[in-house]
């Protein structure tokens, strides 16, 4: 494989190589916890070298929650497919979560601000 990195720490490099030598395609998917044990990581620094290599390096790598649950080198339009609607969906949710919060906490400041009204 032949990929300009922008991180130049090897271990950055080796967890790129190792899932497009050994996890290429949605159906070779590694869960996060094994791919840190193969690498010799802890599994919240394997997930956030993961993040930087799709952000930084812009390195087609996936991820699945469905069926064949992991992370994988995207090796097809159908596993690039896969893990664009995976983010979207997440994305969604989270926006959704993000809308509840600020309607909450207007409700919040509206319900403290008439109690302290009523205190005076």
């Amino acid at each position: 494989m032949n990929i300009k990195f922008q991180n130049s720490d090897p271990i950055v490099q080796d967890i790129a190589e190792y899932l497009f030598e050994y996890h290429k395609g949605i159906e070779n998917a590694v869960s996060n916890k094994r791919l840190a044990e193969a690498v010799g990581l802890e599994e919240r620094t394997s997930r956030e070298i993961v993040a930087k290599l799709i952000t930084i390096d812009n390195i087609p790598i996936g991820s699945c929650s469905v069926n064949h649950s992991g992370i994988y080198f995207c090796s097809n339009d159908e596993d690039f497919k896969i893990a664009h609607n995976e983010l979207i969906g997440r994305m969604k949710k989270l926006s959704r979560r993000a809308k509840g919060l600020r309607l909450g906490w207007q409700e919040w400041k509206n319900e403290i601000k008439a109690e302290q009204l009523l205190l005076i």
